[in-house]
């Protein structure tokens, strides 16, 4: 149970990670 939780909660720190670095990347220099 626990277990699951914690991923769950990494996929999301990822994902939200990989959305801030999208928007860093897209943003014209």
């Amino acid at each position: 149970m626990v277990q699951i939780v914690e991923k769950a909660s990494e996929e999301r720190l990822i994902s939200q990670l990989e959305q801030i670095t999208h928007k860093q990347r897209n943003k014209p220099k």
